[in-house]
């Protein structure tokens, strides 16, 4: 039996923007909300060797994401760099613990979460005049728990399952004006 909730909140986002020429350089700012899915909040089940409880009493995670990005525009492509810092308040965290023959997943809040990171892109159209498309994107991030008083020893840990760099490169041959023929890698 669980009370009634109603929660609205309000998310407001700037941009500013200077552009000379073939650069352009950007800074951006959000303040930004998560409600948490009826999983987290009401799924609670057992089976003969795992656990998962929920936690009703989650609230929305709430962020600020500050973004600065600086282009450079080439000829029919562009090389662009993002700096980015999110600090997330509650985020809610899906944790999964073995005791002894047991998994227990649960849905925690944790305190606060901090994000530092860099997105690099080089795009390139046409590339040696030919119908090829060319683009590789590298991301290098660090984000960790900042701070956590339901269990303090989580503080100063990563946070579970972000890779600290991700490379993406794709290349798309125009065989013919509605045929396309792309190939991709990630590590």
């Amino acid at each position: 039996d669980y009370n009634d909730r109603d929660a609205t909140r309000i998310s407001p986002k700037a941009s500013l923007e200077y552009s000379p020429d073939v650069w352009t350089f950007r800074y951006s700012f959000s303040k930004a909300y998560r409600f948490p899915i009826a999983e987290e909040m009401f799924l609670s089940n057992s089976t003969f060797n795992s656990r998962s409880v929920s936690y009703p009493g989650l609230g929305p995670e709430n962020g600020y994401f500050h973004n600065f990005m600086v282009q450079y525009d080439i000829p029919r492509g562009f090389v662009r760099a993002d700096f980015f810092y999110d600090l997330i308040n509650d985020e809610i965290a899906n944790t999964l613990q073995n005791f002894g023959n047991v998994a227990v997943t649960t849905f925690q809040p944790i305190e606060q979460t901090e994000t530092i990171g860099v997105d690099l892109t080089f795009q390139q159209n046409e590339v040696f005049g030919l119908p090829v498309d060319f683009m590789v994107n590298g991301t290098f991030m660090n984000k960790q728990i900042v701070k956590n008083s339901r269990n303090s020893d989580l503080a100063g840990n990563e946070w579970d399952r972000i890779p600290k760099l991700q490379v993406n490169t794709s290349a798309t041959y125009h065989i013919l004006p509605v045929w396309d023929f792309s190939a991709a890698v990630r590590y």
